[in-house]
């Protein structure tokens, strides 16, 4: 995503599809990178999550409700989690 956004950039400065981009990550932008990606997989699992079991999709006005109705979705998800453990934890 990243690379995409600077490839936007460096063509936007008016230096043309056939110039040569060149992309230099420093190592501590690649961890930082990295720690970034690994939060929205964490995120982006539990809104799929929610999105397919509970047919999210919020469609509010204004601010307060659309937050309700996440926050709804978010109590049912953990659960659905607990629910999930539990069983694990009887299991064995």
């Amino acid at each position: 995503m990243s690379a995409m956004l600077d490839r936007r950039h460096y063509l936007a400065q008016g230096r043309g599809i056939g110039a040569e981009f060149v992309c230099d990550h420093t190592p501590g932008r690649v961890t930082q990178l990295l720690e970034k990606s690994a939060i929205r997989a964490a995120v982006e699992y539990v809104f799929a999550h929610q999105k397919s079991r509970f047919g999210l999709f919020i469609r509010a006005i204004g601010r307060a409700r659309a937050e309700a109705k996440l926050t709804l979705a978010n109590i049912a998800y953990n659960f659905d989690r607990l629910t999930f453990h539990e069983r694990a934890a009887a299991r064995g």
